[in-house]
């Protein structure tokens, strides 16, 4: 059981980037995720496919180079 304090810290903490469990994880990838979880919706991508894009974009510039 949380209280309301405690679940309004743990919603507004901020995540944990992917690379923090796996080096190989570029920082744009990093910030493509955190982007995703962000709190608030306007700092979020609006819809699955502008996300899907920007990880079209992460992958296409940094790992097939």
């Amino acid at each position: 059981p949380f209280s309301v304090e405690d679940y309004v810290s743990r919603v507004r903490e901020r995540p944990v980037p992917p690379s923090r469990y796996n080096p190989d994880v570029v920082p744009e990838l990093d910030a493509a995720v955190i982007a995703a979880l962000e709190y608030e919706p306007e700092d979020r991508p609006r819809d699955a496919g502008e996300y899907l894009a920007i990880l079209e974009e992460v992958y296409t510039a940094s790992y097939t180079a």
